[in-house]
């Protein structure tokens, strides 16, 4: 089978998505990556790509600047009110929708996959995959700690403004991320 796999860096999704690649590679599937930004202006992670390509996955990863074309604005995610956690979740994923529906769109094309598995933060591909009759498969991993939870740090790698005075990001086990006080 031919499974076309997108997904960005969101932190906590990288480890578990990569474990399903290799179980799938491992049962003699085929593995395409669509690695991408999971919020406007993300940079390229080379981290995850090295982790996919060490699993056997061809990856594949557009330049940053197609990202920009067709991009939503960033939203003022502290124009949401708190307690709107899902739909400020959602606002910073809907930016790149577009662009990660045409990415997909293309890689449909080009490597016919019997399947797009995607992540939960790449609404997208769903969206290409849906429109070209693929069947599509939605992965929710993520690390349980939402980062605009008030008091909260910035879980992975961070999304805007992704960084909190005071507090630094330590691995303890491999999809946990544990946080301390400098």
């Amino acid at each position: 089978m031919r499974i076309l796999l997108c997904t960005g860096d969101g932190g906590g999704n990288v480890p578990p998505t990569v474990a399903v690649a290799r179980e799938l590679l491992r049962r003699g599937h085929t593995v395409r990556l669509l690695a991408g930004p999971y919020y406007p202006g993300a940079p390229r992670s080379k981290p995850m790509e090295t982790q996919f390509s060490a699993v056997g996955c061809e990856v594949v990863s557009p330049e940053a600047g197609s990202w920009a074309k067709d991009a939503g604005a960033f939203p003022d995610l502290n124009a949401i009110p708190e307690r709107l956690m899902m739909s400020r979740t959602m606002a910073l994923w809907m930016p790149v929708a577009v662009p990660w529906a045409t990415h997909t769109r293309d890689q449909i094309e080009s490597f016919r996959p019997d399947v797009v598995l995607t992540d939960v933060i790449m609404p997208g591909a769903g969206i290409a995959a849906e429109a070209g009759g693929i069947p599509r498969i939605v992965l929710l991993t993520f690390i349980a700690n939402h980062r605009l939870l008030p008091g909260l740090p910035v879980p992975g790698r961070g999304a805007p403004p992704g960084d909190v005075p005071g507090l630094s990001a330590t691995p303890q086990r491999r999809s946990t991320v544990c946080w301390t006080r400098r």
